[in-house]
Order: structure tokens, then C-alpha cells, then sequence
């Protein structure tokens, strides 16, 4: 019953078979650093989502790593598909250093225990959804160079990242750091007196 599967700096080419998505006790898959290509393969997220009565994606006594998608630094395209908002037990889905498009989706707000999301850079457009301020335990979080626009969220884990995490995505506001800004230089100056 393999729990457990790291591909990582092995010089891996072509698509994602579809049979890593058989495993249905895997929670921790890392293939970053290879030179994987095309659209992650749906199989990924559609099996990792039956998680009724099956002891997925949680943290094991025997590992001691957290649930994780690692697919950074390889060459993959195309959408993060809806279906990853399914894996709610999930904890670190880290995309980073590929060439996926499309915009981040609403659904994401649905992996309730995730704890670091990256997503820099790609060549991921629209907006930062709102929804993702529920992600309560986010930590981490990184958007930096791809094509994003509007305003960031300004409210729940999103007061807490850096600048860093938004750089490189020049029609991206950041609402938030003009008002925290603003609240630390009024808690630093006293109102004057009259």
C-alpha cells in the first residue's frame, strides 16, 4: 500500500502517467524537478478527493510528513483544475516554476487544511479570489511574476504574507500594505493635542 512517492530531481520527461492516480492511500507525491510536461492530469486530484473512509491525505504516525502535491519546477501547462478544491485534507500544494495558465479558481478555497500554496512564477492571469481569505491555516503563500490584476485580498492569512509573495504582477494592487502601512505609522505617531 504505497503511501508515500518522491520522483523528485530524476530528469523525468513526458506527461504524469495516469496510474500515479490509482494509489489510493498515496498523500505525499512529490515530482518537482523533473521535466514533466502537458496539463497536470485530472487523476491527480480526482483520486485524492474520494477521501470517505479512506485514510488519505492526513498526517501518518509512520512518515510524519504533511499531505503534499509537489509538482514545482517542471514544465507543465494549462489549468489548476477545479477538482483540486476537493482535496480538503491537503496541506501543501506547491506549483511553482512551471508555465500554467488560466486564472486561479474559486475551488481552491475548498483544500480547507492547506497550509502553503505556490503558484510563482507562472503565466496564471485574473484576479486573487476572495474566497481564498477562509484558508485559515495558509502560512505560505507566493502569486509573485505571473499576470495578475486588481487588488489583493485584504483580510484573514492575506495581512500576514510578505510583499514578496504578490512582486512581479504590475497590475496587482496591494490594497492591504497601504492600510497596514497607514495603521503602523498612526500607532507610531500620538494624535496631537489641541
Amino acid at each position: 500500500m504505497l503511501q508515500l512517492l518522491d520522483l523528485s530531481w530524476n530528469s523525468l520527461e513526458g506527461s504524469i502517467p495516469s496510474w500515479m492516480g490509482k494509489f489510493e492511500y498515496l498523500f505525499y507525491l512529490d515530482l518537482s524537478n523533473n521535466s514533466f510536461s502537458g496539463e497536470i492530469t485530472k487523476c491527480i486530484s480526482l483520486v485524492k478527493s474520494k477521501e470517505q473512509g479512506k485514510p488519505r491525505l492526513a498526517y501518518n504516525d509512520v512518515w510524519s510528513f504533511p499531505p503534499t502535491i509537489g509538482l514545482s519546477d517542471n514544465k507543465f501547462t494549462g489549468p489548476i483544475w477545479p477538482s483540486f478544491g476537493k482535496l480538503k485534507n491537503l496541506h501543501v500544494l506547491c506549483l511553482e516554476e512551471n508555465n500554467l495558465s488560466r486564472s486561479i479558481l474559486d475551488s481552491i478555497s475548498g483544500m480547507t487544511s492547506l497550509e502553503v500554496l505556490d503558484l510563482s512564477p507562472n503565466n496564471i492571469s485574473g484576479d486573487i479570489p476572495h474566497s481564498l481569505v477562509h484558508l485559515s491555516f495558509l502560512s505560505v503563500f507566493s502569486v509573485s511574476y505571473n499576470r495578475l490584476y486588481g487588488k489583493t485580498p485584504s483580510e484573514g492569512q492575506f495581512m500576514t504574507f510578505p510583499e514578496a509573495s504578490f512582486e512581479g504582477n504590475e497590475a496587482l494592487v496591494l490594497d492591504y500594505w497601504h492600510h497596514a502601512k497607514q495603521n503602523r505609522f498612526l500607532h507610531l505617531c500620538p494624535p496631537e493635542k489641541e
